[in-house]
């Protein structure tokens, strides 16, 4: 689950952690978000939307979850997103940004209990997918 803890807001209730290097290559290429609402990149600060088949939202943090960036409604085709300092990149369905009023400064709380990860201040164990 991903969580605005600043705002009491929720921006996913079913994430994807792009763990392996396959998932992280193709990310949301043909994927849509039928089977989860959001898809989390640790280890990341920059993106591309080539191949996509919509657009969506990004949110960059930084290990402790504060947003460094918000960019809604990224366009399919983009080709570089690039957040200095982000360590974690979130991309979600269009328009969860506006409605959960997430904004630079917030923090997130990213809690994957299947990959014992809660971020912020969490020792991250994931294994690849």
């Amino acid at each position: 689950m991903i969580r605005n803890l600043s705002k009491n807001t929720v921006l996913a209730k079913e994430e994807f952690w792009a763990i392996s290097i396959f998932s992280r290559f193709r990310g949301l290429i043909g994927h849509d978000f039928s089977r989860f609402d959001g898809m989390v990149f640790p280890d990341c600060n920059a993106i591309h939307t080539f191949f996509m088949g919509m657009d969506i939202d990004v949110v960059f943090t930084d290990m402790e979850g504060k947003v460094l960036g918000v960019y809604p409604r990224v366009r399919r085709w983009k080709f570089c997103l690039l957040q200095r300092g982000a360590k974690i990149t979130v991309e979600l369905p269009a328009g969860t940004i506006e409605k959960t009023e997430t904004a630079k400064g917030d923090i997130l709380r990213l809690e994957n209990m299947e990959y014992s990860a809660i971020l912020p201040h969490a020792e991250r164990k994931m294994k690849d997918f």
